[in-house]
């Protein structure tokens, strides 16, 4: 079908996706996307939101202009690419860029950039050109400017772009958006919502004692489970029979693993001999990690009976494996924290939800309505489901309070944490930073434009700033004289390096006094900054590793950055998680096998890769700020981040800063023999490619010695 409002181009698209027709809601929103209208696009799961973003960017780019997808998570922003990157075959470049502070990244050519809200936000910093031709900003899951933690960054970002270039077409996605006219006022967009879906979704509360039903679209108990059967067994086989998937939420790790475990052998049954064939060779990257994990195994193992869990202490690439068996249909069951509702696109025919609530500070609270519906909504696949079923699964004490709050109760709107000190010290700091304000009124200019000073018009901004350009000055950061402002070289490094004020100060003074004989000093200083979360000493019952860390602690008493007999009790416990961090780098380095460290310290390989990506960030910026405090000690700095980046010790430095050559590869090169660049060079290619593919090793080899002609004939001149 060709539509009349939208471009040869759109309607191509439109095509080329195999799409027949647009929804009704999705013609109703043709003429805001023809005149570019900024955008609130409330819709459920699966009913095509994507494609009015998707058709907007193309509107944008036929104009010249440039266009940014804007997403929460590094696992959406990747799916999200793989979707856009189809428009570079109507001759325009889409980028994917969520790495480091520390990557180059060339704009120049980059029509279309998928970014998280964090990268997105330090490309902003960086005050690169790009952003002078951008046209529209897609800001994907833009409820998640309610979040606490990730929030500020987000409406940092939608402010800036809001006072930079108000010119922007903004166009904000969300599956829930509970108080979307707020946000749609907030951005002068049209508000588009609506409720439909293409699978219908049938919501339960369960109780698991009584077998009773509860039916959020009958308003009624229902009766269709059997009194003396397990209530989720039931449903797991009513599912499965009807070649269904399911995802299962549970509420920490341990239970995670824990169901993954119970429910496996009535899994396996529905499981065909192709079936097994499949998983076998499609999993067998699990398998075949060159540090394999004790997670690792224990997940190939429940993957061959078609199951999975899913947690943030997997690996990024087994986690990456478990989406692609379930997305295959080769994976019945994954048991996941509900982390994953608000990722990746995973829908399954049934959702079981087994709690409403969460261990948080020593005590349990309950998940908001809002994360219950996130996850209720990946109920449902469309194209092999008529309907989805989400069950929430609770005691019979429970029962009817499950029925009130998630069935009956409203869903809580969102609110901005913004105007909190400690977050605004990092965006003022950035704008100043960035030369787009100068003075004192550009930065008020600026706040009064972010969400949170749309919703609290009466608060007092003219205090909170005052505060916080007084701190910036006092430390250094700024040079005022109370009305025009200006950042400093420590500023401006501070905001382009994405950390923290306090982290700056912290990594200045250990700077200026550093001890590369010390370094678990260093790591213990990284590991108390304000960017980091710190493993936390374990508190179970007849354990003493807070009084081995403790006695850690006064051993070295002299050799600490800071003093820990003048902190407070609060930040003595801070210390002592940070030394327990400090020790986990110091092994890590030292080249502790992944699989000793998840037993000594009880993480996941993902929580270890997590804190090395943190360190191996943390230790640039101080190496990056020892050019301002104390140059004598970059290269010792360097070094170290090279060691915290690929966990070696300091004779595998030269070895690993080889393409395709990771610490277990560099180890058994030093091992037999080659120590060095040059050794590697020279080396026999048959013996290299005992430890590296032949084609690695060659492309190392030739690319080397194309380097040492080009050195040579230079020299000559």
């Amino acid at each position: 079908m060709y539509y009349d409002d939208l471009t040869p181009l759109q309607n191509r698209y439109i095509g080329d996706q195999g799409i027949e027709s647009l929804y009704e809601h999705q013609i109703s929103v043709i003429l805001h996307i023809k005149n570019k209208k900024n955008m609130i696009v409330s819709m459920p799961t699966a009913s095509g939101k994507s494609l009015i973003a998707y058709l907007s960017i193309l509107r944008t780019l036929e104009d010249n202009k440039k266009a940014v997808y804007i997403v929460p998570l590094r696992a959406l922003a990747a799916e999200k690419y793989n979707d856009l990157k189809q428009i570079n075959n109507y001759g325009y470049r889409v980028m994917l860029s969520i790495g480091s502070v520390e990557d180059d990244i060339n704009l120049d050519d980059v029509d279309v950039l998928v970014a998280t809200s964090e990268k997105f936000d330090s490309i902003m910093r960086s005050g690169n050109k790009w952003m002078n031709n951008l046209g529209i900003a897609v800001i994907d899951e833009i409820h998640m400017i309610g979040e606490p933690n990730r929030g500020p960054t987000l409406e940092s970002v939608i402010s800036k772009i809001k006072t930079i270039k108000p010119d922007t077409q903004i166009v904000g996605l969300s599956a829930t958006i509970p108080n979307g006219q707020d946000l749609a006022e907030w951005l002068n967009a049209k508000y588009v919502y609506t409720e439909w879906r293409p699978v219908e979704l049938e919501v339960y509360a369960v109780d698991k004692d009584s077998k009773q039903m509860y039916s959020e679209s009958s308003n009624d108990i229902v009766n269709n489970l059997e009194k003396d059967k397990d209530a989720v067994l039931q449903i797991i086989n009513k599912t499965l029979s009807s070649n269904g998937q399911i995802l299962m939420f549970s509420n920490s790790r341990k239970n995670v693993e824990k169901y993954a475990d119970q429910y496996t052998p009535y899994i396996i049954k529905y499981l065909s001999s192709k079936n097994k064939k499949d998983i076998d060779k499609e999993a067998k990257e699990l398998n075949d990690d060159v540090e394999l994990s004790s997670a690792g195994k224990k997940l190939f193992a429940l993957v061959k009976s078609g199951v999975a869990f899913h947690h943030a202490g997997l690996s990024n690439s087994q986690r990456g494996i478990v989406e692609t068996l379930f997305k295959k249909r080769l994976i019945k069951l994954i048991v996941a924290t509900p982390t994953l509702a608000a990722g990746v696109n995973l829908p399954a025919k049934t959702v079981i939800i087994n709690e409403t609530y969460r261990m948080g500070n020593g005590s349990f609270s309950p998940l908001s309505i809002f994360e219950i519906k996130q996850m209720c909504g990946r109920a449902g696949r469309p194209g092999y489901d008529k309907k989805g079923e989400a069950y929430i699964i609770s005691s019979k004490s429970a029962f009817y309070n499950v029925i009130n709050r998630y069935l009956q109760g409203n869903v809580e709107k969102i609110k901005s944490s913004f105007f909190i000190e400690d977050s605004l010290k990092t965006h003022i700091l950035s704008v100043i930073s960035s030369g787009f304000a100068t003075n004192i009124n550009l930065i008020k200019g600026f706040l009064e434009n972010t969400f949170g000073s749309y919703q609290n018009p009466s608060f007092d901004v003219d205090n909170l700033l005052s505060d916080v350009v007084e701190f910036l000055n006092a430390y250094g950061f700024v040079t005022t004289d109370g009305y025009n402002i200006k950042a400093t070289s420590f500023g401006k490094l501070t905001s382009t390096l994405y950390i923290h004020p306090d982290t700056a100060i912290l990594f200045k003074r250990s700077i200026e006094k550093y001890d590369e004989k010390f370094i678990l000093s260093i790591f213990q200083i990284i590991s108390y900054s304000p960017d980091t979360i710190p493993l936390f000493i374990s508190n179970k019952k007849g354990g003493d590793e807070g009084e081995i860390i403790d006695a850690i602690i006064q051993n070295y008493k002299n050799k600490w950055m800071i003093d820990p007999d003048k902190l407070s009790e609060h930040e003595y416990i801070r210390f002592l998680n940070s030394v327990k961090t400090a020790m986990m780098y110091m092994d890590w380095i030292e080249e502790v096998p992944i699989y000793e460290l998840e037993r000594k310290y009880g993480i996941g390989p993902g929580d270890i890769m997590n804190k090395v990506e943190t360190a191996t960030w943390l230790s640039y910026a101080m190496r990056e700020l020892s050019v301002l405090f104390n140059k004598e000690v970059r290269k010792a700095i360097d070094r170290l981040h090279i060691r915290i980046a690929n966990g070696v010790k300091d004779e595998l430095v030269e070895l690993v800063m080889l393409p395709q050559i990771g610490r277990i590869r560099a180890r058994k090169l030093y091992d037999m023999g080659i120590h060095t660049v040059d050794d590697f060079v020279k080396a026999d290619i048959e013996l290299i490619a005992t430890v590296v593919p032949r084609k690695y090793a060659e492309n190392i080899k030739y690319k080397w010695n194309d380097r040492a002609k080009k050195d040579s004939t230079n020299a000559s001149f």
